[in-house]
């Protein structure tokens, strides 16, 4: 069995906090952005001792995403755990208090001595239709920001106007990055949790 290195990886929306653990020993916690360069950053760090690296970071829904598509995309295997697990088991290790750093320990702590539960990335269709609504979350930003609120190709977007399958009409520029998904007036109804 390959000698596995482990970190835990406390993730906001700014920043994400490392601890590692390299051939039995911690290393001092590292910072990095939560942002495209501070992921590749961050892979370099993961990297440098040569040791497969198994990371546990927690559910944090869109703030750690993209962090663990990187990862899983780069070969080192991702855990994240269930904020729930990963407090009852800093419970038991006697840790009552709570802070980033605190948990980012916590969180390494959890990968060398849980059961490792590797991380499987959502279909691309899933990804798709999450890259989807985190767009009509921007364009519902930029109308509570602007008065007039049309995109580029000059076409007003309204949450509620969205479908799938192929449209006659002229596709904005950021939808048409999703072949089968375009921008077509079809009003949704609105149910709350939906």
């Amino acid at each position: 069995m390959d000698k596995h290195d482990f970190s835990g990886i406390e993730v906001s929306a700014e920043e994400l906090i490392v601890a590692v653990e390299r051939e039995g020993r911690t290393v001092p916690l590292e910072c990095f952005a939560n942002d495209a360069p501070g992921h590749q950053a961050l892979l370099r760090f993961l990297r440098g001792a040569g040791h497969p690296v198994r990371v546990c970071m927690e559910s944090t829904g869109v703030y750690g995403l993209d962090l663990a598509l990187v990862l899983a995309r780069a070969g080192i295997e991702v855990m994240v755990a269930n904020p729930r697990a990963t407090r009852h088991f800093a419970t038991a290790m006697m840790q009552r208090s709570k802070n980033d750093r605190l948990d980012a320990w916590v969180l390494m702590e959890f990968a060398k001595r849980m059961p490792f539960q590797a991380w499987a990335p959502p279909r691309t269709v899933v990804l798709q239709l999450h890259a989807l609504s985190r767009r009509l979350e921007a364009l519902k930003d930029t109308r509570a920001t602007n008065t007039t609120p049309a995109d580029p190709s000059g076409h007003h977007l309204r949450e509620d106007h969205c479908s799938f399958g192929p449209s006659s009409r002229a596709e904005p520029e950021e939808c048409s990055r999703f072949p089968g998904w375009s921008v077509a007036p079809l009003l949704l109804p609105r149910r709350s949790g939906v």
